[in-house]
């Protein structure tokens, strides 16, 4: 960090030119050497250190902490102890055993006046990206830099010598501060309070935006001001706030209309199911040509498919507006898993795939929606039977972990997923492949149903693949939902 490109280190040089002081900063600020003299005075800075290992580290959280903490320190030497008046101070090299970018300055006290301190500390603290200003025990102004001039209400009136109570009320009375209009001697009150008993972070909206303020107290009874224009960050914080909200209109907007259209596309669907069946089953009479028979049961089929699809995302929409309410009950996992597999039975059969059903006999009911439960469980065979190949193999097992928490695990020997796509899967219509290169059918809503599902329940959806090989889908329930006979 070479001197002329950091105001920082001009600071550390000017706190050095008062007393011969020697400290060591590294990159990220943090304070990696300090002289006896240093740590002396920088005792007083309570927010400089914390203890480690039995040991006192120094450290600097933030560059403005380090501005504020090495002006405290040359500002309170500088004059409280004229006999230091002017010095030479040099670069040290060499320190650098960690391989961090660091700055040493070392120094020598003179005692001859051929550059007066306070000119010294001028020049230091015009480098300073901070608005910084020194307050003598009499509260007068001492020394300001020009930043901090032009981030107060009436510039021209910070001259030296100028008391702080009298600069309160100029800005008071001009109405530079908001908080100030309307109630000026009661904020006048509460402000040379805080004055005099420096706590913290001041926030203040002003004319000019937005700005806090640090005060700190010397031991010799000195008071540095330090401000910070973050007008830019309170705007960004407002315009971050502002997309949030849009974002979750547009979100309910969304959600609402969902869930009205899945109502009424349900309606006429399922009389679309409903005659598709009559006719399949001749009730009135034979079809006629073969062919219509057939026909009749691929309707039937893909308003089935529709009808799960419109399903599901009627009950996200439920799930985001907080409109489902789960209905808990002790279910022992043993009977649910075999009632999935004869299910998904007849499509096992029919692609030829291995299928294994793993629950201890003794394993702890759980305590959860049975009928969301059973949801989840479909939604996860039905994808791993779409993505594991021909003579591929599936096991649905429950145990519980060494945390006593109960886990449901689909695991196949599929196509898998890529690493890159593991995050986005969990998002409601993410397919992994191309639209125009799908071999899968699907809207992509099963894994966030099932996820959004577990959350209800307290619980988690966790997957892990490898691409090529295979997939585990787990999903676990916290502990307070393993039901015990003891």
């Amino acid at each position: 960090m070479p001197l002329r490109k950091s105001p920082f280190a001009a600071v550390g040089v000017a706190a050095a030119v008062c007393v011969g002081l020697f400290w060591l900063v590294d990159s990220l600020f943090n304070f990696v050497n300090l002289s006896d003299s240093a740590k002396e005075e920088l005792k007083g800075l309570a927010f400089l250190f914390e203890v480690g290992s039995g040991r006192v580290v120094y450290r600097v959280l933030t560059p403005l902490i380090l501005v504020a903490a090495a002006a405290a320190v040359f500002n309170r030497l500088g004059f409280a102890r004229p006999e230091y008046d002017a010095v030479t101070a040099s670069r040290e090299s060499g320190f650098d055993r960690s391989g961090l970018d660091q700055s040493g300055f070392s120094v020598r006290p003179r005692k001859d006046s051929e550059r007066p301190v306070q000119r010294n500390l001028q020049e230091a603290i015009e480098t300073v990206p901070v608005a910084l200003a020194l307050y003598d025990t009499e509260d007068r102004l001492v020394l300001c830099n020009r930043l901090y001039r032009s981030l107060c209400a009436l510039p021209d009136l910070h001259s030296y010598g100028t008391k702080f109570e009298t600069l309160v009320r100029e800005t008071a009375k001009c109405g530079y501060v908001k908080d100030a209009i309307g109630r000026e001697e009661e904020w006048i009150a509460e402000r040379m309070d805080m004055h005099r008993n420096p706590q913290g972070i001041i926030e203040q909206k002003t004319a000019k935006g937005h700005r806090v303020l640090i005060e700190h107290r010397t031991a010799d009874g000195f008071t540095l001001l330090v401000i910070q224009d973050i007008t830019d960050l309170r705007q960004a914080e407002a315009n971050l706030h502002e997309a949030l909200h849009q974002a979750q209109i547009a979100n309910q907007a969304k959600s609402t209309f969902l869930a009205n259209m899945s109502h009424e596309l349900r309606t006429p669907l399922n009389c679309v199911i409903g005659f598709s069946e009559i006719l399949a089953s001749e009730m009135l009479g034979p079809l006629g040509h073969p062919k219509y028979k057939e026909y009749v049961g691929d309707i039937r089929q893909a308003g089935n498919d529709l009808l799960d699809i419109i399903s599901d995302i009627l009950d996200l929409s439920r799930i985001e507006a907080g409109r489902i309410v789960l209905r808990d009950q002790k279910v022992a996992l043993s009977d649910l898993l075999s009632h999935c597999a004869r299910i998904v039975a007849p499509q096992i059969r029919d692609l030829e795939l291995e299928f294994n059903v793993r629950c201890p006999s003794d394993l702890p009911a759980v305590l959860a929606d049975e009928h969301r439960l059973r949801q989840v469980l479909f939604n996860l065979l039905s994808n791993a039977i779409k993505f594991t190949p021909p003579k591929g193999c599936i096991d649905l097992m429950a145990e519980m972990d060494r945390d006593d928490r109960i886990t449901i695990s689909v695991v196949d020997t599929g196509i898998g997923i890529a690493e890159e796509n593991l995050a986005g899967i969990l998002s409601p219509f993410v397919q992994v492949e191309e639209p125009f290169n799908r071999r899968y059918d699907g809207a992509g809503l099963g894994l966030p149903l099932a996820k959004s599902l577990m959350e209800l329940h307290g619980g988690e959806l966790a997957i892990d693949s490898i691409l090529g090989k295979g997939t585990v889908v787990t999903i676990r329930f916290p502990v307070e939902r393993t039901v015990r006979t003891d």
